[in-house]
């Protein structure tokens, strides 16, 4: 079961990023996760589950690769609160250029990286809405 839900975060991960909907997080998060102010995703502690490390506790779950796991993209994804109250995807800069930016849902709605937008969800600033369609 565990493994399962590993599979599908990680999944979630490469879906999302596959299709240009990119991460991005100046900073370091609940899960311990940091990114520098040039897109590197560093991960924090957690599991480590050969695609990447996942990090779960009572603020929030992540799945992350900092290009030490197997997984093809490197970034991560997941669900952050209390501070954030929101699910994210963070794409690094490692990755080709469609899987580089972020998109973050909170209870403002949806925003997303768009052409001169702050690397990181956390800044602030991006696009909203329909800025965020593919």
């Amino acid at each position: 079961m565990k493994r399962s839900v590993i599979m599908i975060a990680f999944l979630a991960l490469l879906v999302g990023l596959l299709s240009g909907v990119g991460v991005g997080h100046a900073g370091c998060n609940t899960a311990g996760s940091c990114e520098s102010s040039d897109n590197q995703v560093t991960c924090g502690g957690g599991q480590d589950i050969g695609l990447g490390t996942v990090t779960a506790s009572d603020k929030g779950a992540e799945a992350c690769n900092d290009g030490s796991g197997a997984a093809p993209i490197q970034g991560r994804i997941g669900t952050e609160g209390p501070d954030c109250d929101c699910v994210y995807a963070d794409g690094d800069a490692d990755n080709d250029s469609h899987a580089q930016g972020w998109l973050r849902v909170d209870q403002n709605g949806l925003s997303c990286s768009i052409d001169g937008a702050p690397v990181s969800y956390n800044d602030g600033g991006g696009g909203s809405g329909a800025d965020c369609a593919m």
